[in-house]
């Protein structure tokens, strides 16, 4: 097994010839085992050299005729008799795997395209018409569409379908389907091996915590600052952000308006060296003022991490143009956005192409998303105007693919609802989600964040405080989304309200970390929701989550006015890697820790 699953890993690599060799050696000393059989077929069949073809197609067929049922065999005989012309005995073959996977992208379009070649245009038009349904980024499928209606004579359709496939051209997420390199579909790809059900040995769980007592975080240069006590809310609140700041391969820390020089608040930068964190008060970055959230991420892609600031006045974008040399490029780069007080924001590409655009929300106003060039600039265009909602005051936001369809989707948060959920049409517009109401319309939501649990069914979850609870939204069937209570979770007025879902038992399940009682707690996302830990000590005003050893898992770093920030690692209760899978490349570098917390 894994021999097998070293070959493919070389078939993602795009290694054929390589992984063909895995597969042959493995299929002539386990002959009846269909797994390696059928992947040095797809090898095969990728490598595409003279008599690849034949040997495919009897290896596939051998197969079948042990295994009546084996949907991969059949659809891969499909793809073999359609590239060598016979087109019914494909048509047979590919209808017999969608009767029993209807929800196959691929097989609806090489059937559309066997019924186009027999003359049947209108079933064939229903063919890719499902095909980009089920699969809205396989750019095949549009122009299959176009071509049975261009046969069909209905130029007008034609040419919006033409005018959807062209924009596709230059989406990075857009793929094809067509014969070899690995474009005929996900059943047509290597697949890895596993141990059946009941096979694997268990490990005992360990004893104890799965965090340790917190510790003040160790620091480095402690002299020449004091740890901001302002309060304030929201504008006195300090943000802390994790990211790899000066390019070392270890996390650092960023504490938005965390300490006081000479009179002056400044953001706290701690640099990571080998686990203690050196507070770097002379650091560019640590002079910009006003800074409400530090967003990280490499906009002009070129390999190091860059920062935008949200600020209480105008924004800030700041190019990395060498391991921790930091120049501010806002003016030339037209990314302050509109004027005001930008509360949070995200990285993400809203348009598909590639690079990373801005998300802003505000105190006051409508939401601004600028759209990245790739040239060094930023603008609103048509796009921006699809999201800028209602204008009411914001409190949070969160970004998730919420309807399935592999794109990326926006939830708004307002101070008093209607919140906000714009939805992705994918060919660069959004719309408001219309049967959302009763999460829209929830009253008062401080903070979310969305996970894809086991066993939903139609989407993933919203995990939502509201000051009082901590709450999940399951998708249903119409797009809308049903509450349901989780626990108590009393948001401290002088605590920022914050969510995070990670694995913090090291057993693979997600919980969720949220603030509650000026502290934070912990609860397993299972239909049991048991409380997993429970921080206590002094109330913190922020915290985040921090993988700074991935072999042990998540730390939880939290933020106190007017001390040094405390730090739980990992305890002797969590499930961990052997430390030899960490230390293999030690110095590899993790950009952004900023992952599904809000």
């Amino acid at each position: 097994m894994a021999e097998l699953n070293r070959g493919v890993g070389l078939m993602g690599q795009f290694h054929y010839e390589a992984a063909r060799d895995v597969f042959a050696k493995l299929a002539a000393a386990h002959p009846l085992w269909s797994p390696a059989k059928l992947d040095l077929a797809i090898a095969t069949l990728n490598r595409l050299q003279p008599g690849d073809t034949d040997t495919a197609y009897r290896l596939c067929t051998e197969i079948l005729t042990a295994e009546k049922s084996n949907v991969r065999a059949e659809y891969c005989l499909g793809i073999l008799d359609f590239h060598d012309g016979h087109i019914e005995s494909a048509l047979d073959h590919f209808r017999r795997v969608a009767k029993a996977d209807p929800n196959d992208a691929f097989c609806a379009y090489f059937t559309g395209q066997c019924l186009i070649q027999l003359g049947q245009l209108a079933p064939a038009l229903t063919e890719f018409r499902s095909a980009k349904q089920l699969d809205p980024y396989l750019q095949s499928a549009y122009y299959g569409e176009f071509q049975a209606l261009q046969q069909l004579e209905r130029s007008k359709e034609s040419e919006s379908v033409l005018a959807d496939f062209t924009r596709l051209t230059n989406n990075p997420r857009s793929h094809l389907a067509n014969i070899g390199k690995g474009r005929l579909g996900p059943k047509a790809q290597a697949e890895t091996a596993d141990l059946p059900d009941g096979a694997r040995t268990t490990t005992a769980p360990p004893q104890g915590p799965i965090f340790a007592d917190p510790v003040p975080l160790p620091l480095q240069n402690t002299e020449g600052y004091t740890w901001n006590a302002a309060a304030g809310a929201p504008e006195g609140w300090p943000s802390v952000t994790v990211c790899d700041i000066d390019g070392d391969g270890q996390l650092d820390l960023f504490i938005a308006r965390g300490i006081v020089v000479k009179g002056e608040v400044r953001n706290a930068v701690l640099l990571n060296r080998g686990g203690k964190f050196f507070v770097d008060v002379e650091h560019a970055l640590a002079k910009v003022t006003d800074v409400n959230a530090a967003l990280w991420g490499d906009f002009d892609n070129d390999g190091l991490t860059d920062v935008y600031f949200c600020r209480q006045g105008t924004n800030q974008l700041w190019r990395q143009t060498k391991p921790n040399i930091w120049e501010d490029v806002t003016e030339r780069s037209h990314a302050a956005g509109e004027a005001g007080n930008t509360i949070d924001g995200a990285w993400v590409d809203a348009d598909h192409d590639g690079d990373l655009d801005l998300l802003l929300i505000r105190d006051k106003g409508p939401n601004q998303l600028l759209i990245n060039r790739l040239d060094g600039t930023f603008d609103q265009p048509e796009l921006a105007r699809d999201v800028r909602g209602s204008g009411a005051p914001s409190r949070g936001l969160a970004i998730a693919d919420l309807d399935r369809d592999r794109d990326v989707d926006f939830i708004v948060l307002k101070d008093k609802s209607p919140h906000e959920v714009f939805l992705n049409d994918r060919l660069w517009k959004f719309h408001p989600a219309e049967n959302a109401k009763t999460f829209t319309n929830s009253g008062d939501l401080r903070a979310c964040v969305v996970a894809d649990l086991p066993g939903s069914e139609w989407g993933p979850t919203i995990l939502s405080l509201d000051g009082e609870h901590l709450q999940a939204w399951t998708s249903q069937h119409d797009g809308g989304w049903t509450p349901s209570t989780i626990c108590a979770a009393k948001i401290a007025p002088t605590q920022r309200a914050q969510l995070a879902v990670a694995d913090i038992t090291g057993t693979g399940r997600l919980a969720c970390i949220f603030s509650c009682d000026g502290f934070w707690r912990a609860v397993s996302l299972d239909e049991r929701h048991e409380s997993l830990y429970a921080a206590a000590g002094a109330s913190l005003a922020c915290w985040t989550v921090a993988n700074f050893d991935v072999a042990r898992g998540p730390a939880i770093v939290g933020v106190r006015r007017g001390e040094p920030p405390l730090i739980w690692q990992p305890g002797p209760g969590r499930l961990h890697l052997h430390r030899s899978h960490s230390a293999a490349n030690p110095k590899k570098p993790t950009k952004c820790g900023r992952i599904a917390l809000v």
